[in-house]
């Protein structure tokens, strides 16, 4: 019978979703940039422009954070966050565990301004015209559950292998 590595199944599974949430986060990239410009018309010489989906910058900030509080979590392994026996020990578990804190605090924030993007731009649009808004929003959640398999993936192995 073949054994199988779970720590590599969930290590490659971290993976698939980053490349997922990348893909979504250009999937709704495009697709803003796309329809940003749909009719251009000539009202009396005059050209005017009208928006759709509008492509804003801030879509860039939830998936640059995101992807800097994956490097951020995954600095930190599971077993550094154990407690130790040794004084000296001691001082860097809590900087650690304070390492961890703030990365995941940081990958919370990245999720806060997915929605505040979605919710400053594109829910006043109709709904056919959400999908980059959608897609920034998703994003970061994606990141952030592939942040978590591959913090996982990287524990102490046991016997049980989980």
């Amino acid at each position: 019978m073949v054994k199988v590595d779970r720590r590599l199944l969930v290590a490659m599974l971290s993976g698939f979703l980053y490349s997922a949430s990348w893909l979504c986060f250009a999937d709704g990239f495009t697709i803003a940039a796309r329809d940003a410009v749909v009719n251009v018309t000539s009202t009396d010489g005059s050209w005017k422009l009208e928006h759709n989906a509008p492509y804003v910058f801030l879509m860039w900030v939830p998936v640059l954070v995101g992807t800097l509080a994956m490097l951020m979590l995954n600095m930190v392994g599971p077993s550094d966050l154990n407690d130790s026996d040794s004084f000296l020990e001691e001082r860097d578990t809590l900087l650690n565990k304070g390492w961890f804190f703030f990365s995941v605090l940081v990958t919370m924030v990245s999720i806060i301004v997915a929605v505040l993007v979605f919710v400053g731009t594109y829910s006043k649009l109709p709904g056919d015209l959400q999908a980059p808004g959608v897609n920034a929003l998703l994003t970061p959640i994606i990141m952030a559950m592939s942040s978590a398999a591959l913090f996982v993936s990287r524990g102490k192995k046991s016997e049980d292998e989980f």
